[in-house]
């Protein structure tokens, strides 16, 4: 199986409106009003990796965690919802995966959805596992 290896680029401010249209097209009922200035702020943020497909945004962020250490994570990943988009998040993961660990991060790197998608195959295909760290929604 020969699969194409999908074209995949760090976003810069020109590429904003199209993370914006991928975002529309991947969750038609959410509303993109704040994701213009969310993107450009990524964009500009040392501590952010924003990049762009045919058809997937994702953006990776480190974090200070207890105040000592970088620890990264997935903060957004938007993919159309067409087959061959599903390489191209995977391929975008392993990029962040590869930059966490060039920007001195480190592990593990956080991958979870609050929109319910279920990252586990993903996981698996990363060498990951389910965390055991609960996580809990309080309502204000």
């Amino acid at each position: 199986m020969n699969a194409e290896v999908p074209h995949i680029k760090k976003v810069d401010e020109a590429d904003i409106p199209r993370c914006v249209e991928i975002a529309r097209e991947a969750y038609p009922d959410r509303d993109t009003a704040l994701s213009v200035p969310w993107f450009t702020w990524c964009v500009k943020s040392p501590r952010h990796l924003v990049l762009i497909g045919s058809g997937t945004v994702g953006v990776a962020s480190l974090n200070v965690h207890y105040g000592t250490e970088l620890r990264p994570r997935l903060d957004l990943l938007y993919s159309i919802p067409v087959r061959r988009h599903g390489l191209e998040a995977l391929t975008m993961v392993r990029i962040m995966l590869r930059w966490s660990k060039q920007q001195g991060a480190k592990p593990p790197f956080f991958l979870g959805s609050e929109g319910g998608f279920d990252f586990a195959p993903f996981a698996k295909r990363l060498g990951g596992w389910q965390s055991q760290n609960p996580t809990y929604e309080i309502p204000f």
